[in-house]
């Protein structure tokens, strides 16, 4: 379920995806004690975000953001 909702990022809504990638940020202090732990959930985590700026169209909000996240 996780690959189909990342492989089909790019037919959900900018505003849908853009708080999506909020959350993320949000959450952050819980996803770094878990990707800090191995490196197989870092290398997980971000291929990720790395498929959904692969997907998404980069004049969306939600690139933006999620390229910020990444950064």
């Amino acid at each position: 379920m996780v690959n189909t909702f990342f492989d089909e990022i790019n037919k959900m809504s900018d505003h849908f995806t853009y708080n999506f990638v909020e959350y993320l940020k949000q959450d952050m202090e819980n996803i770094l004690s878990i990707i800090q732990q191995s490196a197989t959930e870092q290398s997980t985590y971000f291929t990720f975000m790395t498929i959904m700026l692969r997907r998404l169209s980069p004049i969306d909000g939600a690139f933006a953001n999620t390229l910020l996240h990444c950064k």
